[in-house]
């Protein structure tokens, strides 16, 4: 019995530095792979070295080294393939349809990572909308840019950050509904984009909160702080359906909007909560908002 408590009776790859050196090899063939690819298909050029990696191999004797090693080269891959999907992939056709397709997964229950999906697949879904803009992500992703951990939330950290010469949007997702949605994630939303309130003062900053539904007590503060906050200001906060996200996100692709019109979006939804009398008002009229922008979009 006390042999399988014992935690060295095996050894795992990664624990064995020759082995660890073998997965090293084989993420170096990966990004050698991912080079050669990304030359040929979009005619670019990629500063990497990757016979500096084959020698660091060779001369390192330590495992622990050899982790430091692997984690960089990890970074340079996934680094990579961001960058391409940033600047080649993200609005293509099929790659706006597979995000659509993901957040349609994540609301009829199809993505067993849901709500790690759903901080993803927002990032995605910015980046993929036409027109200059960095959308800075703060959680963290796989190699093949799937999801790996939430954004850490500490330090009034938000899911990501969307900026733009002129003002900055603040998306925020989650999946909890009901009472907790209101305790859990309300405050935490306000306290991020205070936080980027403050650090860019002279640039306007305003939040979109996404989630499968909106708890009536969320859609209340929200309203609220839309006209007015303890601040002596308003702290403009979106909430949308994925549903609506959704619509606008079709509507969007489909037309190639860039990302300015997503802006007036947000800012005339705003606009309305400040002329509404109830949040009820606000919250009912929330398609009707959408359908507007759409209308005046087109005449």
């Amino acid at each position: 019995m006390k042999w399988y408590g014992n935690s060295h009776n095996i050894t795992l790859p990664w624990e064995n530095k020759d082995e660890r050196k073998e997965l090293i090899y084989e993420k170096i063939n990966l990004l050698q792979n991912k080079i050669n690819e990304y030359k040929l298909k979009y005619s670019i050029t990629i500063e990497k070295d990757i016979k500096e990696y084959l020698n660091k191999v060779e001369k390192i004797g330590k495992n622990n080294e050899l982790k430091l090693l692997e984690q960089d080269l990890i970074q340079d891959i996934t680094s990579l393939n961001e960058y391409v999907f940033i600047k080649y992939i993200s609005k293509n056709e099929q790659t706006r349809k597979e995000i659509l397709d993901k957040f349609e997964d994540i609301l009829i229950g199809n993505e067993d990572m849901a709500a790690l999906w759903l901080e993803c697949n927002t990032w995605r879904s910015l980046v993929a909308i036409d027109g200059e803009k960095e959308v800075k992500r703060n959680f963290t992703i796989e190699e093949d840019l799937s999801p790996r951990y939430f954004a850490p939330g500490k330090g009034n950290t938000p899911d990501m950050e969307l900026y733009k010469d002129d003002y900055v949007i603040v998306p925020e997702v989650s999946l909890m509904t009901g009472v907790l949605q209101w305790e859990h994630e309300a405050s935490s939303v306000i306290d991020h984009i205070l936080n980027i309130m403050k650090k860019y003062k002279s640039t306007y900053v305003i939040g979109l909160f996404i989630s499968s539904r909106i708890n009536v007590r969320t859609m209340w503060q929200f309203f609220i702080l839309n006209k007015q906050s303890w601040m002596g200001s308003p702290v403009p906060v979106i909430p949308l359906t994925i549903e609506q996200y959704i619509k606008v996100l079709k509507y969007t692709y489909s037309n190639n909007l860039a990302i300015d019109e997503l802006n007036n979006l947000l800012n005339y939804i705003h606009q309305e909560a400040i002329d509404c009398e109830s949040y009820e008002e606000w919250d009912k009229n929330m398609e009707n908002y959408i359908e507007n922008w759409r209308e005046k979009l087109v005449n």
